[in-house]
């Protein structure tokens, strides 16, 4: 029985013994498979009688690839890299999977424009043929600019405009709003319902999340912390020469020039004492790069203040690394961004994260109180960050 990737019938077949006490082979020819999707292969008794089945094999032999794109980041194809099989159907469906419009003249000619329903981009350029219809939300960029000069960051997937995504804490996309931004929104809620989702949205219960660079340094923070201190070289790794692990931490922000800003946090003390307990943390409010000043983000510009909880049970010749292993902030989390908020770096939008390597989830939280968790692997897929 072959199935779709939406588990549809798509077509099947038996192979029938029809006579008692008679051993069969049975060798079914070649099946070629005609869509992406499931085969489900049984053998079934339908009498009252025994019937052996033996030596079943199932042999899967996987096509050839039929054609393989390489792009430059605005759509250009990498025609010295890309390949495609001899005798198949053009497959017009190429970058962002819309359609290439070539080869439309009578010479075999064409614009090698791509379709994005709205309007036509030209991917030679990395530039739209028609004005932005949106182009009044985004005055400051040009109307014809593609994803902000910058596709390794935003989509645009109509040509109309980038898009601000709501998601549940369960970290399902509840809301899809065409305002111009490409932001990513939490709603403190787990529910899908649009009236509870608007409601948590209307009381305020939402938080933007990291930038993609923000995120992948946060990433980069925990990986960091997962490893021994002993067994690093990065700048990252402090004094600590006995196997230690370090709470890893990053500010992100606004700066006074009015750009986003990440600052990784400089890496704390160690503490040489064989007790179990022992906190290894980072300074969270502070730079790891003399080149990168905290104070920046004085006039509520710090946006997002997140650190690493290292694993339950990493232990070294100093014993236990951590006390606060989990997810929940602990006080002096709590206390420590309670003293940004007090030295004017915050807004009233800005919030903490704490990331579980335990547990792999991740709490947000401001000085006042916790404002929900997610799941951190799920975190990082909406980014497409692995």
């Amino acid at each position: 029985m072959i199935l779709d990737e939406q588990f549809k019938y798509v077509s099947g077949g038996f192979d029938q013994i029809c006579t008692s006490q008679v051993v069969k082979p049975h060798n079914i020819p070649q099946i070629n498979i005609p869509k992406n999707g499931y085969i489900y292969v049984y053998c079934s008794n339908e009498t009252e009688g025994l019937v052996f089945f033996d030596n079943l094999q199932l042999m899967h032999t996987k096509s050839a690839i039929l054609e393989e794109t390489h792009y430059y980041p605005f759509g250009l194809t990498m025609a010295g890299i890309s390949s495609k099989a001899p005798g198949i159907v053009e497959n017009k469906l190429k970058y962002n999977g819309k359609e290439l419009q070539n080869k439309e003249f009578t010479d075999g000619s064409g614009l090698d424009w791509t379709d994005y329903g709205a309007r036509m981009m030209d991917n030679q350029i990395g530039r739209w043929m028609l004005i932005d219809p949106m182009s009044e939300k985004m005055r400051r960029w040009s109307p014809y600019n593609y994803c902000f000069n910058n596709p390794l960051r935003f989509i645009d997937p109509d040509g109309m405009a980038p898009t601000t995504d709501y998601y549940n804490q369960n970290l399902k996309l509840v809301k899809h709003v065409d305002d111009g931004k490409t932001d990513k929104v939490i709603v403190f809620t787990n529910s899908d319902k649009t009236q509870k989702v608007e409601k948590a949205i209307k009381n305020g219960n939402t938080r933007i999340l990291p930038s993609k660079e923000g995120m992948s340094a946060i990433n980069d923070a925990k990986k960091r912390s997962d490893q021994a201190n002993d067994k690093r070289t990065d700048y990252f790794k402090g004094d600590d020469t006995k196997g230690g692990y370090h709470e890893e931490g990053v500010n992100i922000g606004i700066n006074k020039a009015g750009k986003e800003e990440i600052i990784p946090s400089l890496p704390g003390k160690a503490i040489n004492k064989p007790l179990p307990g022992d906190v290894f943390t980072n300074t969270i409010y502070s730079s790891a790069d003399p080149k990168q000043d905290i104070n920046s983000f004085q006039d509520g510009g710090l946006q997002i203040s997140a650190h690493i909880h290292i694993k339950n049970g990493s232990t070294s010749d100093v014993g236990v690394e951590s006390s606060s292993t989990g997810i929940e902030p602990g006080p002096g989390d709590q206390i420590a961004f309670g003293k940004a908020v007090e030295g004017g770096y915050t807004n009233k939008k800005s919030y903490a994260m704490v990331v579980g390597s335990s547990d792999n989830n991740t709490t947000f939280y401001t000085d006042k109180k916790v404002l929900g968790t997610v799941s951190y692997t799920g975190l990082l897929k909406i980014y497409g960050i692995k």
